[in-house]
């Protein structure tokens, strides 16, 4: 179940990515090192966390669909206010 977002501010970045993303490009959106994202992607990180984010595994590569990202972040940040914390 895909969640439709509301353009905003905070989704404003996306707009100039393709609808398949590069471990490169999640990097960058997140501001981090590609190591990182290669790491979230082993499948023992992926069991590690409670809201993990989902992977295309490619014969070209890892990718991220741009909208999973999105929906990722968005779970992320209803979390922390939940749990009134800022560490996602």
């Amino acid at each position: 179940m895909t969640k439709t977002t509301e353009p905003g501010v905070a989704h404003e970045v996306f707009h100039e990515y393709p609808e398949i993303l590069t471990l490169e490009d999640v990097a960058e959106i997140l501001r981090c090192k590609k190591s990182t994202v290669y790491e979230m992607s082993r499948h023992r990180s992926q069991l590690r966390y409670k809201n993990p984010l989902r992977f295309l595994r490619l014969p070209c590569g890892l990718r991220v669909r741009k909208q999973d990202l999105i929906d990722w972040l968005d779970r992320l940040a209803e979390e922390a206010q939940v749990n009134g914390t800022r560490k996602c």
